[in-house]
């Protein structure tokens, strides 16, 4: 097994965070097939809706349609975020902020953590991996 880098790249870093921003602004606008496109046919995930997905039909179904609908103002704390690499993944740790949707008793802040493993692929980087849950004691 390689060993992980303890100091990123800028362009590591860069191109993580452009994945990061991308993942987001496809959850903003409820782009679905945006944000297929930053995945693996065969990407995992577990959620705070869907407690385990394996493939990225269901995870579209299973988490993002169930979520993204009613979420407004989606954005990973980019500042803040740990990232880590080695040539084949790089491993994203970061918080998020969203507003929640709630008909009956009105919108909310909705915050959480994430990690997302992507797979390095030459200069293409792939979800493979998604695990995106709200902070303890969030209203849901």
């Amino acid at each position: 097994m390689k060993q992980v880098k303890p100091v990123l790249t800028k362009v590591e870093r860069s191109r993580t965070i452009e994945w990061l921003e991308s993942f987001a602004k496809a959850v903003r606008d409820r782009d679905y097939n945006a944000g297929r496109e930053l995945m693996d046919d065969s990407c995992v995930g577990f959620g705070t809706v869907a407690e385990r997905v394996i493939s990225l039909d269901e995870l579209v179904e299973g988490q993002w349609r169930r979520v993204w609908g009613r979420t407004i103002g989606f954005a990973f704390d980019l500042d803040n975020a740990v990232i880590h690499t080695s040539d084949e993944f790089i491993v994203c740790c970061s918080m998020w902020q969203s507003e929640g949707i709630d008909k009956e008793r009105g919108n909310y802040l909705r915050r959480g953590r994430s990690t997302i493993v992507l797979r390095v692929d030459g200069p293409e980087l792939k979800g493979i991996h998604t695990h995106f849950s709200v902070l303890p004691g969030t209203r849901s």
